[in-house]
């Protein structure tokens, strides 16, 4: 299943903690390179290994909704990011290029237990919004995959 527009439906599936359908075979490539220059971090994810189990974190510690926890309250870390997410010929997902644009300007603020969602809350917001596009094959090339 391919959700709208790819980055947008991507984030979607991550944030509702649907991350293992970004694996499917004509969403993402085979050998998917992730780079993350933020929050202080400087990493490179290769391979849909790592990149599934960064998914599953988030999802588990309901970072996915972009939530930080500690052991008294929860934070929502504030921070402008630019984002790059490559994609092949077919459309499928190559990558992804995250930047902090400004670590100084970043902020941590605390929130009121009554405004955190979890990721199962965030599930039922975003599914209905997480619809399937046609085959690659019928939408570009115009061809029925019955006819393969």
């Amino acid at each position: 299943m391919k959700p709208p527009d790819s980055a947008g439906g991507n984030r979607y599936l991550e944030i509702a903690g649907r991350y293992e359908e970004i694996f499917a075979p004509d969403m993402m490539v085979e050998d998917p390179v992730y780079h993350f220059h933020a929050l202080g971090i400087n990493t490179t994810l290769e391979g849909q290994d790592a990149i599934r189990n960064l998914y599953r974190t988030w999802s588990e510690t309901v970072e996915c909704v972009k939530y930080t926890d500690d052991e008294n309250a929860m934070h929502i870390y504030k921070a402008r990011e630019e984002m790059v997410w490559p994609y092949d010929d077919r459309g499928r997902l190559i990558g992804e290029d995250v930047w902090e644009v400004d670590p100084g300007e970043a902020e941590i603020i605390e929130l009121d237990p009554a405004d955190v969602i979890t990721t199962r809350e965030a599930a039922e917001i975003l599914n209905p919004l997480i619809k399937p596009l046609p085959a690659f094959d019928e939408t570009v090339m115009g061809v029925a995959r019955s006819r393969r």
